[in-house]
């Protein structure tokens, strides 16, 4: 399931900063919700890496 996950998070991540990327080089005007969308999934992949670090963190000091 989480591999599932993983790719769908992926496959949207890349269509939305290909599409923006795409939209700034032709200098047309991106739509407002894409430009939302990749700051949500900006702040989604850093509280994931944050939580992935407090983990090994967690795990190599406190379990280890």
């Amino acid at each position: 399931m989480i591999e599932f996950a993983a790719l769908t998070y992926g496959m949207l991540l890349s269509f939305v900063f290909s599409s923006l990327r795409a939209n700034q080089k032709r200098q047309q005007k991106t739509p407002a919700i894409m430009v939302l969308v990749g700051y949500f999934l900006v702040g989604v992949t850093a509280a994931i890496s944050a939580a992935l670090f407090g983990l090994a963190v967690h795990h190599f000091f406190i379990a280890g």
